[in-house]
């Protein structure tokens, strides 16, 4: 089955899907093509669909956010702890 040019999409012959029914029927000549996929991820618009969902965003935006709140309040804390621990050594010895 060979590949060829509608729009903006490779698709295989004869396939048409959602908005790619509206886009113009015409083929593009090979010499007209600006780009080439260079490279592919398997799977990643499964990761990209989870994302865009509410668990998705929980998971990917809201828990990194809170775990580096509580680092940097944890990082604050210490600093506090340490610098008056470090007063109290020195006047010791």
């Amino acid at each position: 089955m060979r590949d060829f040019v509608r729009g903006h999409a490779v698709l295989p012959r004869g396939e048409l899907a959602g908005e790619l029914a509206e886009v113009d029927q015409a083929l593009v000549p090979a010499e007209n093509v600006v780009g080439v996929v260079q490279f592919h991820i398997p799977y990643f618009g499964y990761l990209v669909q989870f994302v865009n969902t509410a668990n998705g965003t929980l998971l990917f935006v809201v828990v990194p956010a809170v775990l580096l709140v509580v680092n940097e309040l944890w990082n604050f804390r210490t600093a506090l702890t340490d610098d008056g621990d470090s007063d109290t050594a020195t006047e010791n010895d």
